[in-house]
């Protein structure tokens, strides 16, 4: 049996019904755009550790890796373990095989000014709630896309975290929070709550002139009352960066720069970890160390001021 082989049953058999959706696609992409492309001729019994260090390391060359190999790695550890189980080959030859060194990126998001800017710009268009509570709750692309009237609390000021809208092939797909921690309670400010509340009642005018509106009650939608593609909402946001004349970042950044934010105002790290929905609190810390630092620095400078030695 080819490695082809295998990988495609592994996909087709173990892999199709573990995972969810949008996790699947990803594993189809690097199954059958990379590994079987740069694998699939070996013999399954005859692959060896320099095999995948080669291919890892032809990978990372053409610039199709920019993890070390991290998601093609453990794709293909789960796959050949699985040929271990099923007695088709002796043992994981992947198992040893180390992931390439990489320099651990460093998040420069906006700054307060910027983003302030930033929203200035966009004030008037139909995304401005959106990028908004992205800014002030620093949720991810996908929960807010998911977000339905019905989850916010006007009266407490809260928002329920409790879906996701994310990417599938051929549309977009409903699903639970990526983690259980991501299934979480937000407190608003009044001054984003009063913006929701306009942007709803903008909603109902619009759906009055249209049949079939919204039905689901979403939160972010287009003029026709669809739910925005995941991937249309960041190129909306490329296109307003650009024409703010603002420094290139990316969607996802204005859950990095709500975090700092909150960071820099002296807020508790388990706090900003919870209002994250990260799965842990070291993940919040290890994201975010550079900015730490500079609160270290700026701690350390008033007690110089203050210390009488």
């Amino acid at each position: 049996m080819l490695t082809a082989e295998w990988l495609e049953l592994w996909f087709n058999v173990y892999a199709t019904n573990s995972v969810r959706t949008n996790t699947l696609e990803g594993y189809r992409r690097i199954v059958f755009n990379h590994l079987i492309p740069g694998l699939g001729d070996i013999p399954l019994a005859e692959l060896k550790g320099i095999h995948i260090r080669k291919y890892i390391n032809d990978k990372a060359t053409a610039g199709h890796i920019k993890d070390g190999g991290k998601h093609h790695m453990a794709i293909l550890k789960m796959a050949l373990e699985q040929a271990v189980i099923d007695e088709e080959i002796s043992k994981n030859p992947a198992l040893k095989v180390k992931l390439l060194k990489r320099e651990k990126k460093e998040y420069i998001p906006w700054t307060k000014k910027e983003v302030e800017l930033f929203l200035k710009h966009t004030k008037q268009t139909r995304f401005y709630p959106l990028y908004l509570l992205a800014w002030v709750t620093g949720m991810r692309r996908s929960e807010l896309l998911g977000l339905q009237w019905h989850d916010i609390d006007f009266n407490k000021n809260l928002i329920y975290v409790r879906r996701s809208l994310v990417k599938v092939e051929g549309g977009c797909e409903i699903q639970e929070p990526k983690t259980k921690l991501s299934r979480r309670i937000l407190t608003i400010p009044d001054k984003v709550m009063k913006v929701l509340q306009e942007w709803l009642e903008k909603q109902k005018r619009e759906g009055k002139k249209k049949i079939d509106y919204n039905s689901l009650g979403f939160v972010f939608v287009n003029s026709s009352g669809r739910p925005y593609y995941p991937d249309y909402v960041s190129h909306k946001f490329q296109e307003y960066v650009k024409s703010a004349g603002l420094r290139q970042v990316r969607f996802y950044d204005f859950r990095h720069s709500h975090a700092t934010y909150l960071l820099e105002l002296g807020e508790d790290i388990k706090v900003i970890s919870d209002r994250l929905g990260h799965s842990t609190i070291m993940l919040t810390g290890d994201t975010y160390t550079h900015v730490q630092q500079s609160i270290q620095q700026k701690v350390a400078k008033k007690l110089d001021e203050e210390l009488n030695i």
